[in-house]
């Protein structure tokens, strides 16, 4: 009977069929069970399960140390798509002894102060999806085959409703070489940085959309606080005609963006090490401070939107240097910007700044009040006769004999009150 069972399961296994890892919330799978559903088709749902782990390479090998990072290489050349959902995931740090790569070296002992993080380097030339997942100390890249264009072009990575968080020196979203991504509803906390784009994939639909950033960009080594931001374009990033960025909805805390000419803030949004050609910024709000740090020659600008809202009407004018920045919304040294397309200059700030037209505030229209006139006299009799409107109600009262009734300035509809009595 046993060994019916075992001829079952490696044929189950080798058709390729899903392994549903049956989990309630609060229980905890291994670090190994979830890398052998992996493997096995890419899907992975925990139903609220927790995987914890610290590196132990007598039990899962770790495949390349880049410091300050721990890579498990997953699903290596598997073509199919990967979805997690619905998982903590917690990575304690650890001590790495006698650990040898191609990346790092031979036989080097690694301490846990110096490896902070796990990442998980997903090498399928698929898609990559994650929901409803939290990451502690984890870096999440849909790596696949690198920088292969080819592989790339259809690929797309989406990250819904998950956290991340106590991510050391390090990009929270690293590598990521697909062509399309969607990052949505999302947490980010206390992460060295956020989201970082690699290769020279010609890019599609790029949203980040309803996320919440707080304390990014300071939890780094020395000299590294303030020199990522939320989001990296690297050097080989590609914009064409068909590239869509869409920025908006951010709640931003903790480390701000500079506001003003005398505010130290200075979180930067993008941190640009490529052409982006007056790429337009899409959907990010108006008005709202926002800045780049240029990291390369003859860069291009991106462009920011213009438009209207409740408050008014903003129209953006171009990037500020530090130099020029009052505010957001202050155009004071307007003739100093530069515009969407023209280049930054090597390793200086900018500060989008629009120019803001306040609605005009609606006055409400006072309707005429008009008064009542009555008269007294015999019974069924009108005004007329008995008292004259003009000497009764004053100017603008004239009387109608046609229609039997006082107006005020030609309208009819104010029509005498008779309160003649017996």
């Amino acid at each position: 009977m046993k060994k019916f069972i075992s001829v079952c399961l490696i044929l189950f296994l080798s058709l390729g069929l899903f392994v549903s890892v049956s989990a309630e919330e609060g229980k905890e799978i291994t670090f190994t069970e979830f890398i052998e559903t992996i493997e096995t088709n890419g899907e992975f749902d925990g139903q609220g399960a927790t995987v914890r782990w610290s590196p132990d390479e007598d039990v899962v090998i770790v495949d390349r140390v880049q410091k300050p990072n721990a890579q498990y290489q997953i699903a290596s050349g598997k073509d199919f798509d990967i979805v997690i959902k619905n998982t903590t995931f917690i990575y304690d740090p650890d001590d790495i002894p006698n650990h040898s790569d191609g990346w790092s070296g031979h036989d080097k002992n690694w301490t846990k102060e110096q490896i902070r993080n796990a990442e998980f380097q997903f090498l399928n030339t698929g898609d990559v999806t994650v929901e409803n997942c939290t990451f502690e100390k984890i870096i999440v890249s849909p790596y696949g085959k690198g920088n292969d264009s080819e592989s790339n072009s259809d690929r797309n990575f989406t990250v819904k409703n998950s956290t991340f968080s106590n991510v050391y020196n390090a990009y929270a979203l690293k590598d990521i070489y697909t062509a399309n991504a969607l990052i949505e509803g999302n947490t980010f906390t206390n992460c060295g940085a956020a989201i970082y784009f690699e290769g020279g994939v010609e890019r599609g639909t790029i949203v980040i959309k309803d996320n919440k950033f707080d304390n990014i960009d300071t939890n780094a080594a020395d000299g590294k606080a303030g020199t990522r931001g939320l989001i990296q374009f690297s050097a080989a990033f590609v914009v064409t005609d068909n590239t869509s960025f869409t920025f908006e909805g951010s709640e931003v805390s903790g480390n701000l963006f500079k506001s003003s000419s005398g505010d130290k803030n200075n979180l930067m949004g993008i941190r640009q090490i490529s052409q982006l050609h007056g790429l337009m910024i899409q959907n990010w709000t108006l008005g709202e401070a926002f800045s780049l740090h240029v990291e390369g020659e003859n860069l291009s600008l991106p462009d920011m939107p213009s438009g209207e809202n409740e408050k008014g009407t903003y129209t953006f004018m171009g990037w500020a240097s530090v130099a020029d920045y009052n505010g957001p919304t202050d155009i004071t040294n307007t003739d100093n910007f530069l515009k969407a397309e023209q280049s930054g200059l090597l390793n200086q700030y900018y500060y989008a700044v629009w120019e803001f037209v306040p609605n005009e505030e609606e006055k409400p229209v006072e309707e005429e009040t008009v008064p009542s006139i009555s008269c007294a006299g015999e019974k069924d009799k009108n005004c007329d006769g008995v008292v004259t409107c003009d000497e009764e109600m004053g100017e603008g009262w004239t009387w109608n004999n046609d229609k039997g009734v006082c107006e005020y300035n030609g309208t009819s509809s104010y029509v005498v009150v008779n309160t003649a009595v017996k």
